[in-house]
């Protein structure tokens, strides 16, 4: 496996990761910081996409119950293997083609505490 191939999958586990610890300790009341709103995205995006039969069910159960079933995981993994197989091939308008937010996701900086953008902290290693 190349390096490359190596960092794409650790950038997809990330996310994935991520996207299920900004669910499970959302706030139960109050306004979600864009990180939450992000995850939510994905979620919404990742169903969408791979045309789960019951998406507004998973997609409640990850809203109401602060939840990430196996279901919403497989989606989210599909969705970001596709995405980063994407913009590996140079296609970053696949990507935006789904939705312009998902651009965001494939920046490895995403849901990392110190933004590169905000120019803090360092890259992940390839």
């Amino acid at each position: 496996m190349t390096t490359t191939v190596i960092a794409e999958y650790e950038h997809i586990a990330h996310v994935v990761r991520s996207v299920e610890q900004r669910i499970r300790s959302r706030p139960s009341d109050g306004v979600l910081d864009a990180e939450t709103v992000l995850a939510y995205d994905i979620v919404t995006h990742a169903l969408e996409f791979t045309g789960a039969p019951n998406a507004l069910a998973l997609w409640r159960e990850t809203l109401l119950r602060r939840e990430f079933p196996h279901d919403v995981r497989a989606a989210v993994t599909q969705l970001m293997e596709y995405l980063m197989a994407a913009v590996a091939r140079g296609e970053m308008g696949a990507v935006t083609k789904i939705c312009d937010c998902l651009g965001e996701v494939v920046d490895p900086y995403v849901f990392r505490a110190h933004s590169h953008k905000a120019g803090a902290g360092t890259p992940p290693t390839p």
